[in-house]
């Protein structure tokens, strides 16, 4: 064990107290930053200079309700999922909204977990939709038109691929939504 003097304890004191006080001094800095930060972020938004994410919790819903998109495809399972858009598009004016980061909940179409965790998440997305055979922009387009209108988005009346098939979700035999067919049954 080592025996300081007096005067020895109270220099490590005072050193001590020296360095609790810059640590508060640095740690205030930080939370006056922190603070700047978000009032940029708050000024930033109010002047137009970075658009929010638009959400729109009932048009996923919507959205969960339909059939898969890539059904034609074949190996569908799970429950739909609102499947993202994140490619940018010229044509239709929208930019790739960043890593990390989703498209407005407008640009979405309907997947099974399959087909949107392991096909559309695991490849080029561009040729994902490319196999499917649908512009994604203009599919997502004639969802939510349908959405607005207040379809059901059952009826095929405003939504399906380009060559005019529609991937309906009852059984059309028997035209009745309250008996829906499942995953298997359309394969």
């Amino acid at each position: 064990m080592i025996n300081l003097t007096s005067e020895q304890r109270d220099l490590i004191a005072q050193g001590d107290k020296i360095k609790r006080q810059v640590n508060r001094e640095k740690r205030l800095a930080r939370k006056e930053a922190a603070r700047q930060y978000i009032k940029a972020i708050v000024a930033a938004k109010a002047t137009g200079q970075r658009q929010p994410r638009e959400l729109d919790k009932g048009f996923l819903a919507f959205i969960r309700r339909q059939p898969c998109g890539a059904a034609h495809l074949g190996g569908c399972s799970g429950p739909i999922e609102a499947a993202h858009i994140r490619y940018s598009s010229a044509a239709h004016g929208v930019t790739n909204p960043g890593m990390q980061r989703r498209n407005h909940d407008r640009h979405c179409n309907p997947l099974c977990r399959f087909h949107h965790q392991s096909d559309q998440h695991q490849r080029r997305e561009r040729d994902f939709w490319a196999d499917v055979g649908v512009d994604a922009y203009d599919n997502a387009a004639r969802y939510y038109a349908a959405y607005l209108a207040g379809q059901d988005g059952l009826s095929g009346r405003a939504l399906g691929r380009e060559d005019g098939t529609v991937q309906l979700s009852w059984d059309e035999t028997k035209n009745d939504i309250s008996t829906p067919r499942t995953t298997r049954e359309r394969a």
